[in-house]
């Protein structure tokens, strides 16, 4: 999705994160396609892709052993300006009905046009 310079600021972006957990937590792996795309689809359908990826094997990390607040914890990291054009990424943690979630946004571009892409969903389970 492309976004303004004017959203480019910690609020706006700790937002669309917020808005990614709950399409992810509502399994509407379409509607989050659409929004956000998908980085690493590599050539499949990006709802597909994101739903395959989420029902992988989860990954062991000591997540669970937190107390994850359902609502989500979002962390928004601006990276000084570099070749790649990535401005910054939205890491978030969230629980849903049966276990932890972590997603990642990227943000990339220039001047005054940049374009939020999810990045990667993972389960985590306890390590």
């Amino acid at each position: 999705m492309r976004i303004s310079v004017e959203s480019l600021e910690t609020q706006a972006l700790k937002q669309l994160g917020q808005e990614a957990i709950q399409q992810l937590q509502a399994q509407d792996f379409a509607g989050l396609a659409q929004r956000f795309g998908y980085a690493v689809a590599f050539g499949r359908d990006l709802a597909t892709a994101i739903r395959e990826d989420l029902a992988l094997a989860p990954v062991a990390v000591g997540l669970l052993d937190q107390d994850i607040d359902p609502v989500g914890t979002i962390s928004v990291t601006f990276l000084t300006p570099n070749a790649t054009g990535l401005v910054a990424t939205i890491e978030c943690i969230a629980r849903d009905a049966v276990s932890v979630f972590t997603l990642e946004l990227i943000i990339t571009g220039t001047e005054n046009a940049f374009d939020v892409t999810l990045e990667g969903v993972m389960r985590v389970c306890a390590g």
